[in-house]
């Protein structure tokens, strides 16, 4: 390719330098069309070809810049480490922050831009600045300061849109506003920024409960060529929509896609929102290896963008869930209770965290604290037409009135959230909601409604290959005395059953009583009545006594 791009500019030309110009202006041209990769080629044969060091080192610049642009990581490390170390002036202060933000390396981002904006004079350069001030603000979820940047950038270009920054600055509005910006193509619009309007679309119809949506803009779109970052951040909705629809082995694959695109290209700061949705399908599938190992993956590092702590942290309180690691999944939760005190990511819909945490608060005792959550949360969604947003915070609030003592309100709230769900097309929320429904119904005796709706979660579940779920909801209903009933053994109840299997398990009776709405002295005088009619004395005794079932 180099060679043919060599003949292209001799045959057009008499000498070196003009050769070395015509390559500059070829890539000029094809970058301004969002052919980056391509421009970068013609970039780096033009400083090849260079009269004068100066020359050579701004090609390569312009270069290392559309490989950026192109997101193509690891080759814009090999062909800055051309540039001269010692080389410090706004232009190389900008690409290296621009480096930095694809990297995830946020402090070094910050102060590489602040010089850059400080020293710059040239109103085009100093647009780009600003554009990727918008993009770094967007990353650390500062939306009001993108929004600013975004008019900076515009003011910089002669009052025209900064294409770079106007679709990042309408994705801060939606979330703000909390109703999906026009999003008008701007004129003469490439492909690339065509692809990153149809992504900031994708992403705001997966925000407002329409993953199908998300799933018809995205699912093709990922393997035209353009722009890495965008492809990956259509994976990272893509996975996210299909999640939701109830799919979690294909959204694994999804994941999988993705995160072998951050390793080919060297986009780090994906790594966290990918494996986020690993995390949340892996639990789902009960794979409690996957989900620690992508949960190791999202590991945290001290200089990560907003968006990489969000993600890494909720990844880190599905995977505690799943493996009954309360303590951690409250860790988690708190850090992110922390970052919200100094940036606002709760806009209902982008960030969903609050739920879980407010779970876990309430598995550890902490009511008060879930209280406060589940308020806060409540009171943000209330005013918005995200109906999930509504419906995920039902189950920790149905929890608190039924701790309370007033049942009949929790499940009024749980059978609200239920409808508002029915027609939204999310099974992995609502067959969550009716797990938790149908386990209160059992446990305030209300056995047939009980059995009815822990049947559809078990559908659902069933649909979803949720297998661990699943063989919950079948525990309920057995435990109710109807659903599918296994043979009695020794004389023991369907309940008594069930608290054998758990204990037998490795369950103590503190998990076994909060996973059947139990006091802990119930579960003993269970047990007390399991080891009679079994004819043992001690839990030790229970896996070989249920063996010979």
């Amino acid at each position: 390719m180099d060679a043919a791009t060599f003949h292209w500019a001799m045959g057009r030309t008499a000498t070196r330098s003009e050769a070395c110009e015509a390559l500059l202006q070829r890539a000029t041209g094809l970058a301004n069309a969002g052919q980056w990769e391509a421009a970068a080629r013609f970039h780096l044969l033009s400083a090849s070809i260079a009269s004068t060091v100066e020359e050579e080192q701004q090609s390569n610049l312009r270069a290392v810049e559309s490989l950026i642009s192109a997101s193509d990581i690891r080759q814009a490390k090999l062909h800055a480490s051309n540039l001269a170390s010692s080389l410090s002036n706004p232009r190389i202060d900008s690409m290296r922050a621009y480096l930095a933000i694809h990297e995830g390396r946020q402090s070094t981002a910050d102060q590489l831009l602040h010089r850059a904006w400080a020293t710059e004079a040239d109103p085009k350069a100093r647009t780009d600045v600003a554009v990727r001030r918008a993009m770094f603000h967007l990353h650390e979820w500062q939306l009001d300061d993108v929004l600013a940047w975004d008019a900076r950038a515009r003011r910089e270009n002669g009052g025209a849109p900064a294409a770079d920054s106007y679709y990042q600055a309408q994705l801060a509005e939606s979330a703000l506003s909390g109703r999906v910006a026009p999003f008008e193509p701007l004129p003469d619009e490439h492909h690339v920024l065509a692809f990153r309007r149809e992504m900031m679309l994708g992403w705001l119809s997966l925000v407002h409960d329409n993953p199908s949506e998300t799933r018809q803009r995205l699912q093709f779109t990922t393997r035209i060529e353009g722009s890495h970052r965008i492809s990956l951040w259509m994976d990272v909705w893509l996975a996210r929509a299909i999640l939701l629809l109830g799919e979690p082995l294909a959204a694994l694959r999804v994941v999988e896609r993705g995160l072998n695109r951050v390793e080919q290209f060297g986009l780090t700061f994906l790594t966290g929102p990918l494996v986020w949705t690993g995390c949340a399908a892996a639990s789902i599938l009960g794979d409690q290896a996957l989900a620690r190992n992508y949960s190791q993956r999202a590991g945290l590092i001290y200089d990560a963008s907003t968006i990489q702590r969000i993600t890494s942290l909720m990844a880190q309180m599905d995977t505690a869930v799943l493996l009954g690691d309360v303590s951690a999944g409250v860790r988690a939760g708190k850090q992110l209770a922390i970052l919200q005190e100094k940036i606002d990511f709760s806009q209902p819909g982008f960030w969903p965290w609050e739920d879980t945490y407010a779970r876990l608060l309430l598995a550890s005792g902490y009511t008060k604290t879930a209280e406060k959550v589940v308020e806060v949360a409540e009171e943000r969604s209330a005013s918005g037409s995200i109906a999930s947003a509504r419906a995920r915070i039902a189950g920790p609030k149905a929890h608190l009135l039924i701790e309370r003592g007033d049942v009949s309100a929790g499940l009024t709230v749980l059978d609200n959230a239920v409808e508002m769900l029915r027609p939204l097309q999310l099974p992995c929320y609502e067959a969550r909601l009716l797990l938790n429904m149908g386990q209160v119904l059992r446990r305030v005796g209300k056995r047939k409604h009980a059995d009815d709706v822990l049947a559809q979660a078990g559908d659902l579940f069933s649909a979803m290959g949720a297998g661990d779920f699943l063989a919950m909801a079948n525990r309920e209903r057995r435990a109710s005395g109807l659903g599918q009933q296994s043979p009695q053994f020794a004389g023991l109840t369907p309940q008594e059953e069930e608290i054998a299997q758990a204990v037998a398990a490795g369950a103590t009776n503190r998990e076994v009583a909060d996973e059947f709405y139990l006091s802990t002295k119930t579960v003993e005088y269970h047990l007390t009545r399991v080891y009679r009619k079994l004819g043992i004395r001690s839990r030790g005794e229970l896996p070989r006594a249920l063996a010979n079932k």
